[in-house]
């Protein structure tokens, strides 16, 4: 699981995020850095992220997205297109416990379809010298024909032969980020909801910087199981960013 929490104002936006990082099967494994960042753009994804071992890293799909530049938009739908087409070709190359792991969530609000849960995603960075976030969530999904979302995409396969029908795909939908309170939101765990509804005057009170760092603080005390330290957090400004604190980002690959 992940918090990350997002607070913008005309001029800048703050991003924070925990560094918890578990497996499939729930083992805690070394803290990560969340927030990746490509040139003077930013990507954070709360939920399933991927996994190193099947060379299927959402990191590196949005490090490419961003690479390739155009408004958050077009990055956004970019990655889903990169995801959409690698994700049948790994799931073809899966063992039987990493199936068995998919399979096997515990989270009682996916459907029988879903392979994991809900993931959500956000491109930070600058539109027309306005702080601009785009997010979208999806699911990696398994085909059925009684999953009223896979009929959709199977009604508009003109040519349904073996090959132009998907053993597995991503469902997607572009969505505004969760606002929680003016111009603060919101990625991760449901139950991060209630302790933004207890935290809805720290901007008045200590101002965005802090009230940042004071959600995940307040997140990581509650949820020690799901958000775990260091917290990474940046400025990001139309030219130029700058890290608050770095926790695990920033440091090199072998390190991580």
């Amino acid at each position: 699981m992940t918090a990350i929490v997002i607070a913008k104002t005309g001029s800048e936006i703050i991003v924070g995020a925990d560094s918890k990082q578990t497996s499939l099967d729930g083992r805690e494994l070394k803290p990560i850095c969340k927030i990746i960042q490509t040139d003077n753009s930013f990507f954070v994804c709360a939920g399933f992220a991927g996994n190193r071992d099947w060379d299927f890293l959402f990191e590196k799909y949005a490090q490419d997205s961003l690479k390739r530049g155009g408004t958050l938009k077009a990055i956004s739908n970019r990655f889903i297109r990169y995801i959409s087409s690698d994700w049948p070709k790994r799931m073809d190359g899966l063992t039987t416990p990493d199936l068995l792991f998919l399979g096997n969530s515990q989270n009682s609000a996916m459907s029988n379809f879903d392979l994991v849960s809900n993931t959500e995603i956000a491109f930070i960075g600058f539109e027309n010298g306005q702080p601009a976030i785009y997010k979208t969530q999806f699911k990696l999904k398994r085909a059925d024909l009684r999953d009223p979302e896979y009929l959709r995409i199977y009604d508009s396969i003109k040519d349904k032969t073996a090959n132009n029908i998907p053993s597995y795909y991503v469902a997607h939908q572009p969505v505004g980020p969760n606002r929680i309170y003016p111009d603060l939101y919101l990625l991760g765990i449901d139950p991060l909801n209630e302790i933004m509804n207890e935290s809805s005057d720290y901007l008045i009170k200590f101002g965005r910087e802090k009230s940042v760092k004071m959600i995940l603080k307040k997140a990581i005390k509650k949820f020690p199981s799901a958000v775990g330290y260091p917290i990474s957090m940046v400025r990001v400004k139309q030219s130029y960013f700058e890290w608050i604190q770095k926790g695990r980002c920033g440091l090199a690959l072998k390190e991580i």
